[in-house]
């Protein structure tokens, strides 16, 4: 091994002399350096081609002892210096996020601001860390009884117990502190209990989770399906697990994913199955998998899911988002909501897709290209409106009610609707909405006088702008039909426009159009 001699890291750090970590250097470069005999001759006679001889720091060595204490020593230091930014304790840890509004900004803003350890589990233990961790970021108890309006987190008891809980510690604490069960832990709670419900859905999570098994457990099995996309120009998806614990999202993904490369993956089911270097048991684990995805069960399972979960992915990235808000997040839940209500007298395109595919008959019976087989005893087929009916129940449950310790919230969501123009009445008096006004700035810390003139000072501009009038008097200030013979004269006018003939009796009157729209 041959390594240019430099200084060590660290060395004045730890107090030691430069001048002497030198001379030890010499010292151990020369005793390294001597051959059999003791004659101390160095290794090499990079010296005799200078009138000086180099430094040690520019020598170049060839001895492996002192190749192993460079080595070893670097070791050393690249391990202090990473155990002291990682940890391998096996204690839990809290993650700690604060969303607020800057000066400057006018949406409110979500940043990370710690990773704690927690010295326990409990609620007690829980609770005084996360103010401790709070009160050395500069956020004192004044501060926070002056600005914390509220407190999110996931659903478990030892975060949301109506007793002793840290929500309700908080609450005891700060009195004017909103607290709200984290939206997408509820959503999940809404469809894994929508799953214990509805037969069929165990059937085929545990189908797809040995689809996940024999292709993310054998990189060859993975490569083979690769090639079967390339060869038939389909994109290739990796296929991952569905309803565990991750996101709903990436449920969807994952059907998705089976979705798009169905007939290259059936193509490799059977390929796999003929396979003479693949033992008897493997070769009747991929013809297994081959038959199940041929089913007619399993194409109309894999629409349903398909349709379901493409509806509860978009509104679990829309609850995501940074910007998101109370009032927009529950209008998206009650729309999704509404749209499976809906989907039980008419199913998504997907499963329609499928199911035409299905009720064909003879060797028109295929689905992308595959064959479609017979359901058999074993085969459970998902029902696929009890299964919607269930989601959008489970989703009131989970998402519309609220528990003891969230009683301020339905309040302020109220509160929050006199802003939208949408809901005020006719005539609005300039006095809508005060008692509303006063208790969200007592929630927020506002200043109500202001937000009382400002919100006078809003509906006046609204009536200016006749967003309050009905559609029809809008129609009456709007007459279009200026604008419709402006255009006919830009026609007339252009010289390659097309002419045709008219009649005589051609009817030129266009008000019953406007009436229409009327």
């Amino acid at each position: 091994m041959q390594v240019t001699l430099t200084k060590f890291l660290g060395l004045k750090e730890r107090g030691d002399p430069v001048e002497q970590r030198e001379e030890t250097e010499e010292s151990d470069f020369e005793s390294d350096c001597e051959d059999e005999d003791g004659a101390g001759t160095p290794a090499t006679d990079v010296e005799s081609d200078h009138d000086e001889p180099l430094p040690v720091e520019s020598r170049t060595l060839q001895s492996d002892k002192l190749c192993h204490n460079i080595c070893e020593h670097i070791g050393n230091e690249m391990r202090t210096k990473i155990y002291e930014a990682t940890t391998v304790s096996k204690k839990s840890a809290l993650v700690v996020y604060i969303k607020t509004c800057l000066s400057g900004t006018v949406e409110p803003v979500t940043f990370y601001l710690d990773l704690i350890e927690l010295p326990g589990q409990d609620a007690e233990s829980i609770y005084k860390t996360l103010l401790k961790c709070l009160e050395s970021y500069g956020f004192s108890s004044e501060i926070l009884s002056d600005q914390l309006i509220g407190f999110a987190s996931d659903g478990a008891s030892v975060m949301f117990g109506s007793q002793s809980g840290v929500a309700k510690r908080i609450q005891n604490a700060f009195p004017n502190v909103v607290i709200c069960h984290c939206l997408n832990h509820r959503l999940e709670l809404a469809v894994g209990d929508a799953v214990s419900e509805i037969s069929g859905v165990n059937h085929f999570k545990i189908l797809f989770d040995k689809l996940y098994h024999t292709y993310h457990t054998s990189a060859k099995n993975k490569k083979e399906l690769e090639e079967c996309c390339q060869d038939l120009t389909t994109h290739f998806y990796s296929i991952g697990r569905v309803l565990d614990t991750r996101w709903v999202a990436s449920s969807f993904r994952t059907v998705k994913a089976v979705w798009t490369v169905y007939y290259p993956l059936h193509c490799h089911l059977i390929k796999a199955s003929k396979d003479t270097s693949r033992n008897s048991p493997e070769q009747k684990t991929f013809l297994g998998l081959a038959t199940k995805l041929s089913s007619a069960a399993f194409v109309l399972n894999l629409a349903t899911m398909y349709d379901c979960l493409e509806e509860l992915s978009n509104l679990s990235e829309d609850l995501q988002e940074r910007k998101i808000t109370l009032p927009r997040a529950q209008a998206l839940i009650y729309r999704a909501i509404r749209v499976f209500h809906s989907m039980v007298d008419y199913p998504g395109v997907k499963y329609k897709e499928a199911k035409s595919a299905v009720e064909k008959v003879g060797e028109d019976r295929k689905f992308k290209g595959v064959l479609l087989q017979d359901n058999r005893k074993c085969d459970v087929v998902i029902h696929y409106g009890q299964f919607m009916r269930s989601l959008a129940a489970n989703l009131e449950e989970r998402l519309v009610a609220f528990r003891d310790t969230e009683k301020e919230l339905p309040k302020l969501l109220n509160c929050i609707t006199v802003l939208n123009p949408s809901n005020w009445p006719k005539e609005c008096p300039l006095t809508y909405g005060n008692e509303e006004i006063q208790y969200m700035c007592d929630t927020f810390h506002l200043n109500d006088v202001t937000a009382r003139r400002g919100f006078q000072e809003y509906i006046d501009n609204v009536r200016e702008e006749g967003l309050l009038d009905p559609p029809d008097k809008l129609l009456d200030l709007f007459d279009p039909a200026k604008y419709v013979r402006t255009w006919k004269n830009s026609l007339a006018d252009d010289s390659k426009a097309r002419s045709r003939k008219r009649t005589a009796n051609e009817e030129h009157d266009y008000d019953f159009i406007w009436k229409k729209l009327k």
